[in-house]
């Protein structure tokens, strides 16, 4: 690993804690519509809906037919009525990670110049951003609803690096999805760092991460060490 002149982050379950806020939705959802559910036991409506909703990467509507059925829900809402509660209450459920501002500010502080490349809708992910209170933090934002590009497409990795004004080789990528974030950021010549959290790493991949952490305040700890060693 290299100091980084810029470094990039990944939004959900990495500035954000994604478990979190899918169990405070997944409460909302249930106060709001559980009498209407025929298996009412908070727990079992938890894991239904993490099974239906794939950690994030299975279409809304997909997850939302899928979780009816695990429950039992009698006279459910249309896919089009669930997508506009999702978009709406979803962004209100955003919590940070540890340690999620004391990372960002002693990065600003060192003067590194920050971005963020998030898969998503416009309106959902930009709710997040202001929710988590982030947005201040950051030179450039990319969200792929918005630009038309999704991770792990190299081009939305590079738009970020134009913005900041980086080379790949000279950036730091963090994010916590193998493919998404490790090996996009690695196929564009970024250092990636791996987020270790819901997703088990798949030996087969033709990347690996340069470096792995459980916490963001680790890289905080990597920064700091890599400073002393060429200092």
């Amino acid at each position: 690993m290299q100091i980084p002149k810029a470094v990039l982050f990944d939004l959900d379950e990495t500035l954000s804690d994604r478990s979190a806020a899918i169990a405070d939705y997944v409460g909302r959802l249930t106060e709001r519509f559980g009498a209407q559910f025929t298996c009412r036991e908070p727990e079992f409506v938890h894991r239904a809906f993490q099974a239906a909703d794939g950690n994030g990467y299975r279409d809304k509507a997909e997850a939302f037919e899928l979780f009816v059925r695990a429950v039992g829900w009698r006279n459910p809402p249309s896919a089009d009525e669930y997508l506009s509660i999702w978009k709406s209450t979803i962004p209100e459920c955003t919590r940070p990670m540890k340690r999620l501002l004391d990372m960002l500010g002693y990065f600003r502080q060192a003067g590194v110049p920050l971005g963020l490349i998030t898969n998503g809708s416009s309106a959902v992910q930009n709710g997040k951003i202001e929710r988590l209170g982030i947005r201040p933090y950051f030179r450039a934002i990319l969200i792929s609803g918005e630009v038309g590009i999704k991770k792990p497409d190299e081009r939305i990795f590079q738009m970020a690096l134009e913005a900041l004004g980086a080379e790949p080789q000279e950036a730091w990528f963090i994010g916590d999805h193998p493919l998404n974030d490790v090996c996009g950021a690695k196929a564009c010549g970024l250092q990636a760092v791996w987020l270790k959290g819901e997703h088990i790493w798949d030996g087969a991949l033709p990347y690996s991460p340069d470096y792995t952490v459980s916490g963001l305040h680790e890289l905080v700890d990597l920064h700091r060490m890599l400073e002393k060693r060429i200092g």
